[in-house]
């Protein structure tokens, strides 16, 4: 005689059905608990296979108990499966290494990166400012002795306002002076000029101690003032200007991240100075040292 059991919603459940959720039940217990004499866990790492020893089969590669239970349905027992060392992926592989020069250009285009660092270093805006102290020679010796190596000081500009132009601009000021007094007579002669310019400039760099050459020039103004006494107390000063051009170069190296040292060799081509009766020449050869920033 059958019996039915009522569950707690009312309806009967059959044997049979009671049956499949039992054995469900039973598997589910024996997956997840332990079994009498076997300590089912999963390691924190799978070992590694292990090919046949020369005394079992050949042609047949071990698998640790844990990666069994997973791949054969076994639980603790070493499973043997068939391996082919000709076809089969080796077991050892060297990290594979990576050739710069093998990339494709699909992702790495270096004519394109090349063409784009020449343009943004062209983009870049260079410039300096240094101070110089130097020697100028007059050619006009015939006027201007004794007076005809003055000294000169003075500051330069130089700076890139246009992106992409191969030239600088460059501007500046300078003062000569230089004087000479005859004890015996009392005369004494005294020679000033100060001198502005501005024009263009080319330079470049080279690899030796990373020496900074440039060649320069451009329009000058140039006021002159000489003044003579002549030892019976009287004083004649005499003044006028001239236009000229003037060509320079010269090299500067750094001492630092933008401090600057160097070289600076000058010449100007003008008219003369009309200095009371007389005429002199303005042009002239100078060279001096120069001490500043660049960048």
């Amino acid at each position: 005689m059958l019996h039915r059991t009522v569950s707690p919603l009312g309806r009967t459940c059959p044997p049979r059905l009671r049956i499949v959720a039992l054995t469900f039940a039973l598997a589910w217990t024996s997956a997840c608990t332990s079994v009498p004499g076997i300590a089912v866990h999963a390691p924190d790492e799978l070992a590694a296979p292990e090919l046949a020893s020369s005394g079992e089969s050949a042609g047949l590669v071990r698998i640790p108990p844990a990666e069994a239970a997973l791949s054969a349905g076994g639980v603790g027992n070493w499973v043997e499966l068939p391996f082919d060392p000709a076809t089969a992926p080796s077991l050892e592989t060297e990290p594979a290494s990576l050739d710069p020069n093998a990339l494709s250009l699909d992702l790495l285009d270096r004519e394109a990166i090349e063409a784009d660092f020449q343009r943004n270093e062209s983009l870049e805006v260079h410039g300096s400012i240094w101070f110089f102290f130097g020697k100028r020679f007059l050619s006009d010796t015939a006027f201007w002795s004794p007076v005809d190596e003055p000294t000169i000081g003075g500051f330069d500009v130089s700076y890139d306002f246009v992106k992409e132009f191969p030239l600088a601009f460059e501007f500046g000021f300078q003062y000569a002076k230089a004087e000479d007094e005859d004890p015996s007579s009392g005369v004494r002669e005294q020679y000033e000029t100060y001198e502005i310019y501005l024009g263009l400039r080319k330079s470049w760099d080279i690899d030796f101690f990373a020496t900074h050459l440039y060649v320069g020039g451009g329009v000058s103004y140039s006021l002159a003032d000489a003044e003579l006494q002549d030892g019976t107390g009287g004083a004649h000063g005499y003044d006028d200007q001239v236009l000229g051009f003037y060509v320079h170069t010269g090299f500067y190296v750094p001492l630092g991240t933008y401090l600057v040292a160097g070289v600076d060799l000058r010449g100007l081509i003008a008219g003369k100075y009309q200095l009371g009766p007389n005429s002199a020449g303005a042009d002239y050869l100078q060279a001096s040292l120069l001490a500043g920033f660049a960048w």
